[in-house]
């Protein structure tokens, strides 16, 4: 079966998560040989593996009106069924999602995870023997080692895993966007909003890596810091405590909370790669400031920090 027939038998008998669409397809596919059945599922387990990224499991995901987001001890299964409904979208949604991961935080029926059964109910209806082939890759949540790099090797996965006794399950830099008393026009408003769902857990998760990597937080700030980013209309980049409504409720005792102004018409200007660079920038000099106010002297010097607020420094007005 070639990937456009995949792809057609995708679209042509389901397009949306439906009893009667999962019973269609298993009798179109039912109805060839039974090499072809077994070759739709080594197609869907390839899609389903191409789309196994860490990228994509940590961005939120909505079933229904309950918002969640992915992690290896509690719904695995979950972000499984979520990428079996990016493939019974069809092929162009699919694309849209694969290379751009963003696209993957929005809400997706899992139900889709009946087509993980198409294939087996195909091939027992046409050949009256059960199904017991093992598809070239494996579909389970975690499983692309290209899409987890992290996790490539033990050691890696205890390098950059939670330090024990942490109670930050997993940022230790967790960033988030609110809008300041400034009349901005809606429009910037709105496009200034989209920061939070495109770019802040990437810059978290990045800082976090790099935080781990070089050691972890000093011991005054064991539990983790939160970065606010202040949409204003005017940059002020001091370093000052939030407004307490602004502080995420993480219901666990998160170390400090800093808030920075970011100026929404200069926001608005940006590239979504400019976008990236500035507001990881911003980021690094907001943790820069924070550590260096925990007056730890043995603490480490973390030059990757300070590299990243020198390439957003084009972008932003730092001191």
């Amino acid at each position: 079966m070639t990937e456009h027939e995949f792809w057609a038998l995708i679209e042509d008998a389901v397009g949306v998560s439906a009893e009667w669409s999962y019973d269609r397809l298993v009798d179109m596919l039912s109805s060839k040989p039974a090499g072809e059945i077994i070759s739709f599922a080594d197609r869907l387990a390839q899609a389903l593996f191409a789309l196994d990224r860490e990228e994509m499991a940590r961005r939120p995901l909505w079933d229904g009106t309950t918002a969640t987001t992915w992690n290896p001890e509690r719904s695995a299964d979950g972000f499984l069924y979520a990428r079996c409904a990016v493939v019974l979208a069809g092929h162009a949604t699919y694309s849209q999602v694969l290379y751009d991961p963003r696209r993957f935080a929005r809400e997706w029926d899992l139900g889709a995870e009946e087509l993980l059964s198409v294939a087996p109910s195909a091939y027992e209806k046409a050949t009256g023997q059960p199904w017991l082939h093992e598809e070239p890759v494996s579909y389970e949540s975690g499983s692309n080692p290209d899409g987890w790099p992290h996790l490539a090797t033990p050691s890696e996965a205890v390098r950059l895993g939670p330090p024990p006794g942490s109670l930050a399950a997993w940022w230790l830099v967790e960033v988030s966007t609110c809008i300041g008393d400034a009349e901005l026009p809606e429009a910037i408003q709105n496009y200034s909003l989209r920061v939070e769902d495109e770019v802040v857990e990437d810059v978290s998760t990045a800082l976090t890596h790099l935080l781990r990597a070089s050691g972890g937080l000093p011991a005054e700030v064991p539990d983790g810091l939160q970065v606010v980013l202040q949409l204003s209309d005017r940059w002020d980049l001091r370093v000052r405590d939030p407004h307490p409504e602004y502080v995420r409720p993480t219901g666990v005792a998160l170390g400090p909370a800093v808030l920075v102004d970011v100026n929404a018409y200069a926001q608005a200007r940006w590239t979504a790669a400019e976008q990236d660079q500035a507001i990881l920038g911003i980021v690094a000099y907001a943790v820069l400031a924070m550590l260096r106010l925990s007056a730890n002297p043995s603490y480490p010097a973390i030059p990757e920090l300070e590299r990243l607020v020198a390439e957003a420094r084009p972008l932003v007005p730092f001191p």
